[in-house]
């Protein structure tokens, strides 16, 4: 009888091997498994020091939604580890129904861990990559958010600084406008 793999495990280890290497290469990731997988290791990287930085169109309820993805955000958050969510655009109200939003953004546990902010209209460009970053090095950049592609990496400073970079001017500027967490919940 043949043995079976789950190729979902096989990358899992794939991407842990990189890690243990320190390895510089980029992690390409074309599907929403993957992309859970990278999100989940990304964010259990993280230092105390540093911050998770989200920009997303929609925050996906397939890649941030799932329970182990949750609760590894809460860990972090638990830390003092600082959360930064931006989204492409202003969510409307139906964000508050989203797994994620709920458990992690709404409660009110972390509500000094995280701010919340949206593009302005006028900045909200449709070429602009989604990404998350949890320091110079570690990071998935959407190469095609429409098709679920992208690469990570969680030790290239080249790239993830410039990553880093690109998030911090559109969330530190006038590009983006500060979003009330409470309001949305009305």
């Amino acid at each position: 009888m043949a043995e079976t793999y789950s190729f979902d495990a096989v990358y899992e280890e794939a991407i842990n091997s990189l890690i243990d290497l320190k390895s510089p290469n980029l992690i390409p990731n074309a599907s929403l498994s993957h992309a859970r997988s990278l999100i989940r290791a990304l964010v259990s990287k993280v230092a105390i020091d540093e911050y998770i930085g989200i920009f997303t169109g929609s925050l996906s309820e397939d890649a941030f939604g799932p329970a182990d993805t949750v609760e590894a955000f809460k860990t972090c958050l638990s830390k003092g580890i600082k959360l930064k969510l931006l989204f492409h655009e202003k969510p409307d109200h139906n964000i508050v129904n989203n797994a994620f939003y709920k458990s992690v953004i709404l409660d009110t546990r972390y509500k000094n861990n995280i701010e919340v902010r949206y593009l302005k209209p006028e900045n909200a460009n449709e070429n602009l990559k989604h990404l998350l970053t949890v320091n110079d090095s570690a990071f998935r950049l959407e190469t095609d958010h429409n098709n679920t592609k992208a690469y990570a990496a969680f030790n290239n400073k080249d790239v993830g600084t410039s990553v880093r970079e690109y998030f911090s001017t559109l969330f530190n500027s006038t590009l983006s406008e500060k979003m009330g967490i409470a309001c949305l919940a009305i």
